[in-house]
């Protein structure tokens, strides 16, 4: 009876011990090749994409953005966008030697990052694949800069006086006039966003139709003008330079007499377009 009895128990230790190497076996195979699991239901194919808006490249934006889902329902993303400082041709004009000359050039950058959620089973397709809707947050900022040399004022005015100086100054026939403009604008915002992103053999194709959001924006802008060394010419631009903003904004208008220069600063809140009607095209590959 003993013997019988220890044949058993040793018997169902072998059995046991083969099960659980079965199911060792069993695990490692599941979850070899991945750290990432899509919520129990397997392992994420490919969870990263890289991808590049090139509509952007027309106004000569660098637009470049990474995705990684960590979940078969979600990814984040990381997007940095970058204009390259150009002159706009809309922007240059050059008169005659007797008004003048004028040119501007632009640039900036933004950083957005932004959380998805693909919603559905994700049996077959998941994340980054398929309908999403997000939020995300950006940090902006652009600048514009001026500059005209005037060869003669009142040509390039018709007749007119430039800003700032009162009726009773005059100047002479000829006269070389530098003004330079500075203006930039700093936003930090954010909102929601809706689209769809196709992922086939490794490409990928992001069509994010509807962004909205707000946006703290803060836009100031600074005039360097000689005449404003004229204390009564300072005083009368700073005048013509408030603007009644009915509440809507902060605005704040200095003048300074020493270095000839004027800065007016406006901040509020303001809504926020990223995408809407066609959207925005963004195409990449899946690693």
């Amino acid at each position: 009876m003993k013997k019988q009895t220890l044949v058993f128990l040793f018997c169902s230790l072998a059995a046991l011990h083969g099960k659980a190497d079965d199911f060792s076996i069993l695990s490692k195979k599941e979850n070899s090749g991945s750290l990432l699991f899509a919520g129990g239901g397997g392992k994420i194919e490919r969870p990263f994409v890289v991808k590049t808006n090139l509509m952007s490249l027309a106004f000569m934006n660098i637009n470049l953005a990474a995705e990684y889902a960590f979940h078969k329902n979600m990814s984040g993303q990381l997007g940095f966008r970058f204009m390259i400082p150009y002159e706009p041709g809309f922007l240059q004009t050059t008169g005659s030697t007797e008004s003048g000359s004028f040119s501007a050039t632009l640039g900036g950058f933004a950083l957005t990052p932004e959380f998805r959620y693909y919603p559905g089973k994700k049996d077959k397709h998941t994340a980054p694949h398929g309908f999403y809707m997000g939020l995300y947050g950006r940090y902006s900022r652009f600048n514009m800069s001026f500059g005209t040399t005037l060869s003669n004022p009142l040509a390039l005015t018709g007749g007119s006086l430039p800003v700032g100086l009162p009726s009773s100054v005059t100047l002479p026939a000829q006269l070389n006039l530098d003004i330079n403009f500075e203006t930039s604008l700093t936003q930090i915002g954010g909102g929601f966003m809706l689209g769809k992103q196709w992922a086939k053999n490794g490409f990928v194709v992001d069509w994010c139709f509807l962004g909205l959001g707000v946006a703290q924006s803060t836009l100031e802008a600074t005039v360097q003008n000689p005449v404003l060394t004229i204390p009564f010419s300072a005083d009368e631009l700073k005048q013509n330079m408030e603007i009644d903003t009915q509440g809507l904004f902060d605005y704040d208008v200095s003048v300074n007499t020493t270095t000839g220069t004027a800065t007016a600063t406006m901040s509020g809140m303001v809504p926020q377009i990223r995408s809407l009607l066609f959207g925005s095209l963004s195409f990449g590959y899946r690693f």
